[in-house]
């Protein structure tokens, strides 16, 4: 089968990718027909230029979006009203279900870190709120929740829809550069500092906000995520994790991200656009943790890379910062 197809098949199964229509779908729910319908998508999808893959992924929401008015309501009952529309959902997966079980998730993974109902929480990369709803009926009036996005649009909606009825949950728009989300900010991840003082925040989540991050902005994240921590406050983060195993996988074509541009520390999917999907090698990731007191105390690789039984998508670590680090002895 070629992997150069006539520009109009590109379009026409592209289009089938993302709307599933016609007999592009219908292809696909054959077992080994699907599987080689599987592949050629894959690699139509990373020849599409960014403009293009953006109109499709908005068509393919308008149009489930209509289809899904019912569901949004069943699924959410009251909350619905804070739940975005699936054309809304630049963050992650464009789907009602995925979106009601990715935040039940981290909330499960909070609470099993120790989370309370008085816990002073920060949100880095917050996006359209798949984080926030399951905490808005379990943070008390005395807890403390901020999200900060540099999508200025997302936060505004963030803004309108839930702080007049929770006064105690605050989002704030970072105009900080990021070649994929936000490419006409002038300020740099690398040497940003996050807008809040030192140890107030008892948990710091930033749920794959590194996989569109370069190494000296990782970095530049970790260190202050464990300026803002209180002692004895915990940081959960997830990534594309690097090594050895990782690599070779990669090259086999067995991960779900071709990252096979290597930039530093990074693997990246596009040389072009090194910030729309990046791979960080795992002891350096290890190592900013380390340079700044935080104790890595559990971590678990997910299945985007081809490792097998894993439970989580991405590759995940929560980390602990020890009750005697002062905050004067962080940097």
């Amino acid at each position: 089968m070629s992997l150069n197809p006539h520009p109009t098949l590109l379009a026409y199964h592209s289009i089938g990718l993302l709307l599933d229509w016609g007999p592009i779908s219908e292809q696909s729910r054959q077992t080994k027909e699907g599987d080689d319908m599987k592949g050629l998508k894959k690699k139509l999808w990373m020849k599409l230029p960014r403009p293009a893959k953006n109109v499709l992924k908005t068509a393919r929401a308008v149009v489930k979006d209509i289809n899904s008015r019912k569901l949004r309501a069943e699924l959410f009952g009251g909350d619905e009203c804070f739940v975005p529309k699936l054309v809304q959902m630049r963050d992650g997966p464009q789907d009602y279900h995925v979106f009601k079980a990715s935040g039940l998730s981290h909330f499960e993974t909070l609470k099993k870190s120790g989370l309370s109902p008085d816990s002073t929480v920060l949100d880095v990369g917050c996006g359209i709120g798949r984080k926030t709803l399951p905490l808005l009926h379990y943070l008390s009036q005395e807890a403390r929740y901020d999200g900060i996005d540099t999508d200025a649009e997302s936060v505004l909606w963030l803004k309108r829809r839930i702080e007049p009825r929770f006064p105690n949950f605050h989002f704030s728009d970072v105009s900080v550069h990021n070649g994929k989300y936000n490419a006409g900010a002038t300020v740099s991840a690398a040497n940003y500092r996050f807008p809040f003082d030192d140890g107030i925040y008892d948990f710091v989540i930033a749920d794959a906000i590194f996989t569109n991050m370069l190494g000296d902005e990782t970095r530049n994240y970790i260190h202050e995520m464990a300026r803002v921590l209180k002692p004895g406050g915990r940081l959960l983060s997830s990534y594309f994790l690097t090594d050895s195993q990782t690599s070779t996988l990669i090259r086999e074509g067995r991960s779900a991200v071709p990252l096979l541009h290597p930039l530093g520390v990074c693997l990246v999917a596009e040389k072009d656009h090194p910030n729309e999907a990046v791979g960080i090698d795992a002891d350096f990731v290890f190592r900013c943790h380390s340079e700044v007191g935080l104790n890595i105390v559990e971590r678990g690789f997910g299945t985007w890379s081809g490792r097998a039984d894993q439970g989580n998508y991405l590759d995940v670590i929560v980390a602990s910062k020890p009750m005697g680090v002062k905050e004067g002895n962080l940097e």
